[in-house]
């Protein structure tokens, strides 16, 4: 049987699209409350591997944004997901934003981060 080059370049883009979809993050974007000069409590955001394949994360949050906790193994297995604890720390009233970034082969994946600090 022949592939035709139409039902093969079909096939082509849908293999690389599902490798690039091997993650995924609940929830995508997060909001966190805090006074300023303190702590908020930690909120939580879970990574999935959706490939089948293990990832090696290298996981980072930028801004007034901290990682208190990370359960994410080295490597994340196929098909498992893990967690990350994000915390902020507003040193004025107002608006912050900032990521959590998990990279991994060549890739990355972002949620975004806005803190309030509040009165």
């Amino acid at each position: 049987m022949k592939l035709r080059p139409f039902v093969l370049s079909i096939f082509v883009v849908l293999f690389a699209v599902s490798l690039l979809q091997a993650q995924a993050l609940k929830p995508a974007s997060l909001t966190i409350y805090a006074l300023p000069n303190s702590t908020s409590p930690q909120q939580p955001i879970q990574f999935s591997n959706t490939g089948s394949s293990e990832l090696t994360l290298t996981i980072s949050a930028g801004g007034p944004f901290a990682i208190p906790k990370n359960d994410c193994k080295h490597p994340l297995k196929a098909f498992a997901h893990c967690y990350v604890w994000v915390t902020y720390s507003p040193t004025a009233y107002g608006t912050d934003d900032g990521t959590l970034t998990f990279a991994f082969n060549d890739q990355s994946v972002s949620a975004a981060l806005t803190g309030e600090g509040v009165h």
